[in-house]
């Protein structure tokens, strides 16, 4: 571990010195931490921007609401209130280029004081994102390249999420007109989810729904295996390239399609009557069994 985090120094320095030569960048080995607490006033939507920073929202347990940030005196947030949306932006003074980020994580918290908010929209380039429960939002729209994204809040609307590389986990989703998740590289995990629609693709990692009910549902995953369980829609469309399908306790009400180039498709299915069905793959076996 040691010889990796001093490789990793290493390399980043390399960079970080490159990009001083050629356009003019501070080096910072070792930044001066802060805890910087902010109050703002009153806010229906919610717009967090930042570089390098894990993003969590959580329930205000005193009635409170405000922001905190840890940070440093040259990589900070902006925090404020426009247009009755809170922003939250970071800021790096003179081409600040952070070196110990890999050793220390900034980090924005944003605590809420009222169950229901308006649209929240959440960017960050490397970092976590974690959603608590017991809040709500008219939509919610996050997108990472780099961090493993917690959603446990509602929506009243569409839940959108897009990571480069990262885990995601959906939890206690129940009210979202529509759950669209696009994930190149990590575990996609739905549980405990209802939606209109539902669509997840992932190029490289499992995807396991749990206890999720919809009326249109589309899986596609590249390289990876497909989980679902006690899992009910009208309209199932998922499709594999590399990698198995498991079933178990699927329902289906009006129409499956399941197709795999290389894998196998197990486990027990329940059909409505007159369902239109069509399951194959490629080059594996199918094993399926239809209960009543």
């Amino acid at each position: 571990m040691k010889k990796l985090i001093t490789l990793s120094l290493l390399v980043l320095f390399c960079l970080a010195l490159m990009a001083t030569c050629f356009v003019g960048c501070n080096i910072v080995l070792n930044h001066n931490y802060k805890t910087t607490n902010h109050t703002v006033d009153a806010f229906e939507d919610i717009n967090v921007d930042v570089d390098v920073a894990k993003v969590s929202i959580k329930k205000s347990a005193d009635a409170r609401y405000g922001v905190v940030c840890y940070e440093t005196e040259d990589i900070f947030h902006d925090v404020f209130v426009e247009n009755n949306e809170l922003n939250i932006q970071s800021t790096a003074t003179n081409n600040t280029i952070n070196l110990d980020f890999v050793l220390k994580t900034l980090s924005v918290t944003i605590y809420l004081s009222e169950d229901h908010y308006g649209n929240l929209k959440i960017h960050t380039d490397t970092g976590m994102v974690t959603i608590d429960s017991g809040l709500t939002f008219d939509s919610i729209d996050i997108d990472t390249d780099t961090g493993a994204i917690s959603c446990l809040a509602d929506t009243n609307g569409l839940l959108d999420i897009n990571s480069d590389t990262g885990a995601i986990s959906i939890e206690n989703v129940t009210k979202a007109s529509a759950i669209n998740v696009d994930c190149s590289t990590g575990l996609v995990s739905l549980n405990d989810v209802k939606c209109a629609n539902l669509n997840v693709e992932s190029d490289t990692g499992a995807i396991n729904a749990k206890n999720v009910e919809c009326t249109n549902a589309s899986i596609d995953v590249d390289t990876g295996k497909v989980a679902l369980t006690n899992f009910k829609t009208a309209i199932l469309v998922a499709s594999t390239n590399t990698g198995d399908v498991s079933l178990n306790n699927v329902e289906i009400l009006g129409a499956i399609t399941i197709m795999s180039d290389t894998g196998n498709i197990h486990g027990s299915l329940r059909l409505a009557d007159n369902v239109v069905s069509k399951i194959k793959t490629d080059t594996g076996n199918v094993s399926v069994q239809y209960i009543d």
